[in-house]
Order: C-alpha cells, then structure tokens, then sequence
C-alpha cells in the first residue's frame, strides 16, 4: 500500500483484526489505522518508512493492538 492514501479505505473495516501492510506506509499513513478499534495484530515490514515515533502514537490509539515490525 501507499504511503496513506490506500489506508484511508481501511477506515470502514471497523471489524479488522489483523492486518499486514507493505514497505510504503509512513507515520501519515498510520493516521487512517487510529479507528480500528477491534484491531489485535499489526505487522508492519522490516524495511518500512514508519519511525518508532509514529508506533507509539498509533499504540497510543489502539492500546489492545501488536505492533510488530
């Protein structure tokens, strides 16, 4: 996925659990994610744009969410 204009169309997917994202995702693209309440498993790729930063504010959001990278 892009850098955040494909995550904004995970916004309605309110009952997403898991998800895996490709290298081109940066912290702006982590905003659209802030909604997934019913997230649990995030897996972010080795080699990707997203600083710790942008982790902890996402973890911030979605406190019952495993960030892996």
């Amino acid at each position: 996925m892009g850098e955040g204009a494909d995550l904004v169309h995970l916004k309605g997917l309110a009952k997403l659990q898991d998800l895996g994202l490709g290298n081109g995702v940066t912290d702006a693209g982590l905003v659209h994610l802030k909604g997934l309440t019913n997230l649990t498993n995030l897996i972010l790729p080795y080699h990707t744009q997203v600083t710790d930063a942008g982790v902890a504010v996402l973890k911030k959001a979605l406190p019952n969410c495993d960030i892996n990278r």
